[in-house]
């Protein structure tokens, strides 16, 4: 299912929000912690720089920022940019909760039906497909279980393992993970570093999504399938506005390329 992750900062306090494509507030986290502030700023900082200098070769091909005055109106597709508003709704949200658990507690069925709703929908959408323990957390019924892409079901087992890590969307250690992924020690983790548009691409592919991670035009991913068509609009248009891209008098504020009619045949 399609998900929105939204961040926002008044720069003294941090709200993360996780809806669903319906738009119905699935998860959230308020944090009033101002070093968990200002680390998150330093990283959206350092990501943005990473963004606007990494080019085509760094995998943030047709990525552009855009900068807002002061005393800019939003545009359209971003009204629900409202610091108060998100915050108010993630309160609610956990007031919800509460008054759920407190019925689970007291033996009613409903609300207990209703937790475990929210949590297995949750769940399964930050589920990597082809997965039992790639996502914020694992639905693996032992140790041994892994899912049909298994070299990469058992990276993510391991640094699940890792004593000195994060998840997804928790605070340990005295920080908060703002990221869609596990936070690992160094000394558990030998993948390549991550970066902004990670959260971006769709797993199992290595052209679907915000830039692109292959490193030949040969390079397919496990779905191979759905990456020969995102390589062919990718490379294969000339006329398209990429993601987050501002092209032609027109800004795409979507997470995927559109195209002129004539390139797409889906």
């Amino acid at each position: 299912p399609q998900l929105h992750l939204r961040q926002v900062t008044d720069g003294r306090h941090f709200v993360q929000l996780i809806y669903s494509g319906a738009d119905e507030l699935r998860d959230c986290e308020y944090v009033a912690h101002a070093p968990t502030v200002r680390a998150f700023l330093d990283t959206f900082r350092r990501d943005m720089e990473a963004v606007r200098h990494g080019g085509d070769d760094g995998g943030a091909r047709n990525v552009t920022v855009r900068v807002l005055a002061a005393d800019e109106a939003l545009p359209a597709d971003l009204d629900w940019l409202d610091y108060p508003r998100l915050r108010d709704a993630c309160e609610e949200n956990h007031k919800q909760i509460r008054r759920l658990v407190d019925g689970h507690q007291r033996g009613e069925e409903a609300a207990q039906h209703e937790l475990e709703r929210r949590k297995r929908s949750l769940q399964d959408a930050l589920m990597a497909p082809g997965t039992k323990w790639c996502g914020r957390h694992h639905r693996a019924d032992a140790y041994s279980a892994l899912g049909a892409f298994s070299h990469t079901d058992r990276c993510c087992r391991h640094h699940d393992q890792c004593k000195m890590a994060i998840p997804s969307f928790s605070t340990k250690f005295g920080l908060f993970n703002h990221r869609p992924f596990t936070l690992s020690y160094c000394g558990c983790d030998k993948r390549r570093k991550r970066d902004l548009l990670d959260a971006m691409r769709v797993p199992g592919t290595k052209w679907c999504g915000k830039g692109f991670t292959a490193t030949s035009f040969n390079q397919l991913g496990a779905f191979s399938r759905a990456d020969r068509c995102c390589r062919h609009h990718d490379m294969g248009c000339r006329h398209y506005i990429g993601a987050l891209e501002e092209k032609y008098g027109l800004f795409n504020w979507r997470v995927n390329t559109i195209m002129h009619c004539s390139c797409d045949k889906r």
